[in-house]
């Protein structure tokens, strides 16, 4: 039975089923314009919907990318390296530089002839002094703790921190 009120509620879902249909096309018509023109180049105004019709004439810009960089310890005698850390941020980067740095180097020869330099990390520079002052080289050697020792220097550990992008 059609009546006055029905036929009302029919009309009402039938627009908005045809704006919605409308809607749909236009949203897939814009994806597929939107990715081959710029986002300025096109404005859909219609009745309850605008697409791209905000007036910005300008292009978006992409964001930067983020920059990483490495951090690197090296032996100061032999300039090998001995840890690497990264890639990361910035701010992790500079933290681990703080922890690299603070590391120092005891370096050491036994007196006598052809005798290797040898070098022991430490976590700083108290640390290092303390084990050459106590003849911590000598102990190691063997185990009486006698020795003589041609060279003895404390030095800090090489950091460099690069960036990696």
């Amino acid at each position: 039975m059609k009546t006055a009120q029905n036929m009302t509620r029919i009309q009402k879902l039938a627009r908005k089923g045809m704006l919605l249909t409308a809607t749909t096309a236009l949203s897939l018509a814009s994806v597929a314009t939107f990715n081959q023109t710029p986002a300025h180049a096109l404005c859909i105004d219609l009745p309850g919907i605008k697409i791209g019709c905000n007036g910005d004439t300008k292009t978006p810009k992409k964001p930067a990318p983020v920059k990483q960089y490495s951090v690197i310890q090296k032996n100061p005698h032999t300039n090998s390296i001995v840890q690497s850390f990264g890639p990361v941020d910035h701010e992790s980067a500079t933290q681990k530089q703080r922890e690299f740095q603070q590391v120092h180097y005891a370096i050491f020869r036994y007196l006598g002839i052809g005798e290797q330099v040898h070098t022991r990390a430490f976590p700083n520079s108290f640390q290092a002094q303390n084990y050459l002052s106590s003849k911590g080289p000598c102990r190691d050697a063997n185990a009486f703790g006698i020795c003589a020792l041609d060279l003895q220097q404390v030095r800090p550990a090489v950091v460099e921190i690069t960036q990696v992008n």
